[in-house]
C-alpha cells in the first residue's frame, strides 16, 4: 500500500512536471508567434517606408526635372532675345550705312 502511494506520488510528480513543461512550450511558441507576427508588421512597415521613399524620390526628381526644363527654356529665351537684339542692331547698323550713303551721294551730287 505504502509503494502504491509512492507510485501514485511519484506519477502525479510526474505529470506535473509534464504539464509545466507543456505550458512552457506553449508559451514559448506563444511568443514566437508574436515575435513572428511583429517581424511581419516590421517589414510591411519597412515596405511601407520604403514606398513613401521611392515616392518622395519621384516627386523629387520630377521636381528636378521640372527646374532643369525651366532653366533651359529660360536659356533658350534669354539667347532668342540676344539674337533679336543683335538682329536689331544689324539692321540699325544697315540703315545708318544705307543712311550714310544717302548722305554721301547727295554731298557728291
Amino acid at each position: 500500500n505504502k509503494q502504491q502511494s509512492i507510485q501514485a506520488k511519484e506519477t502525479e510528480k510526474q505529470q506535473a512536471i509534464q504539464a509545466k513543461e507543456i505550458e512552457k512550450q506553449q508559451a514559448i511558441r506563444a511568443m514566437e508567434s508574436i515575435i513572428h507576427a511583429k517581424e511581419i508588421e516590421k517589414l510591411e512597415h519597412m515596405g511601407k517606408l520604403e514606398e513613401i521613399t521611392q515616392k518622395m524620390g519621384a516627386e523629387k526628381r520630377q521636381i528636378i526635372q521640372q527646374k532643369e526644363k525651366e532653366k533651359q527654356l529660360a536659356i533658350q529665351a534669354k539667347d532668342i532675345e540676344i539674337q533679336q537684339a543683335l538682329e536689331a542692331m544689324e539692321i540699325e547698323k544697315q540703315q545708318a550705312l544705307k543712311e550714310m550713303q544717302a548722305e554721301k551721294d547727295q554731298a557728291i551730287k
